[in-house]
């Protein structure tokens, strides 16, 4: 294996501490990917299950809890996985990976971790100097963590730092209360949003429009509301567009074919996205040649 990252090492000797934090944690995951040593020094974890964001920031909290203490990095070699088991009851282990192989690596981070693994690390934890999360995405079930380490992790705390004290003086409140301020805003945006869903939904009601032409303004904010419409109006099929998304859905008794509506723009190359017989959804290439197929279209629905 070619490591193009120099720093890879390093950055997956935090991933070791990282997984071993959560799973300290209680939780049972499985790491599917580790993705440490890319050229362009960029770090990320595939976790086959949904995991918080609470527990993330507890794992990273812990990692760098445990860096400043030295631990030491130790290396052996088992003939094969039931005998590295036998050795150690808490090794991390890919089974699909090693289930048959000879020779399994394990690495020894201290007392903290112990896992099989066949790359490099750091020969003490605190080379690591520091660990963060700087993005969290979630999809399927799975989670995918991108971290920073070292010097790069020290970077990012202080542009964090950096921006709170900013925003802090933007908006006239201390750094300290930035959470205490979010949350408020948080607050008065929910509670906007929901007035907005109940005026939205109410126009749908009384509008006997199947088709609603948006133009500039973005349709993903509604998309809940729509869901929910369908669902309490069964017999309803809806259709938004604006110049860059397209969104269509319609109720369980309504028969409208919404698929080979799909079909009709894509033909046309108007737009691109998921396509199913009661649902679209997706980017939209060419606004006024989709607003032409859908005013033909819409004569169609029920």
């Amino acid at each position: 294996m070619v490591k193009e990252n120099p720093n890879g090492y390093i950055l997956h000797s935090a991933e070791h501490l990282f997984a071993r934090s959560l799973q300290n944690f209680g939780l049972k995951i499985n790491i599917t990917k580790a993705d440490t040593f890319r050229a362009d020094g960029k770090a990320f974890l595939l976790i086959k299950e949904h995991v918080s964001l609470t527990d993330i920031f507890k794992a990273e909290a812990k990692v760098n809890e445990i860096i400043p203490t030295n631990l030491r990095t130790s290396v052996e070699t088992f003939k094969n996985l039931d005998e590295a088991i036998a050795a150690h009851k808490d090794l991390r282990f890919n089974e699909p990976r090693l289930k048959d192989k000879e020779h399994i690596r394990v690495v020894k981070l201290g007392d903290f971790d112990v896992c099989a693994c066949k790359n490099e690390h750091v020969k003490i934890s605190s080379e690591i100097v520091a660990f963060a999360i700087v993005g969290v995405s979630y999809l399927h079930g799975n989670t995918e963590v991108e971290f920073k380490a070292s010097r790069d992790a020290i970077d990012y705390f202080a542009d964090i730092n950096d921006k709170a004290v900013d925003l802090g003086q933007e908006y006239n409140f201390k750094p300290p209360e930035l959470s205490k301020a979010y949350k408020s805003l948080d607050k008065r945006l929910a509670d906007a949003l929901d007035e907005l869903d109940k005026t939205f939904t109410l126009l749908l009601k009384q509008s006997e429009n199947k088709f609603i032409d948006f133009g500039n303004i973005g349709i993903s904010i509604f998309y809940k509301t729509i869901n929910n419409f369908a669902r309490d109006n069964p017999e309803r099929a809806i259709i938004l567009l604006s110049k860059n998304q397209l969104f269509a859905v319609r109720g369980a008794n309504n028969k409208s074919d919404l698929k080979r509506l799909g079909e009709m723009l894509k033909e046309k190359k108007v737009f691109i996205g998921e396509v199913r017989e009661d649902y679209l959804n997706g980017k939209v290439l060419d606004y006024p040649g989709a607003n032409l197929v859908i005013n033909e279209f819409s004569s169609l629905i029920l």
